[in-house]
């Protein structure tokens, strides 16, 4: 069983970098918003928030979180929005 675990986890994790190509995609970002989507077991919020701050900045803004969770079912899958403002 403990086997077993172990595989379906390495198939989810290798499947969701897989499809990104990545450990994150940003799914929206214009100079008022930051939506960014990542893998927990290839990245952290620390590194979403240092994303988020690099995009507002270009926009001379400061990024604010606003929202994270679980998109519908993706498990192991965070999105974080921001704002810049």
């Amino acid at each position: 069983m403990k086997y077993i675990t172990m595989l379906l986890t390495l198939v989810t994790l290798s499947a969701c970098a897989a499809t990104w190509g990545a450990a994150h995609k940003v799914k929206f970002a214009d100079e008022n918003t930051f939506v960014i989507q990542y893998d927990t077991g290839l990245t952290s919020t620390s590194r979403a928030t240092r994303l988020a701050t690099e995009h507002c900045a270009k926009h001379n803004r400061k990024a604010v979180p606003v929202d994270a969770g679980m998109p519908g079912i993706l498990f192991g899958i965070i999105e974080e929005t921001y704002d810049c403002s």
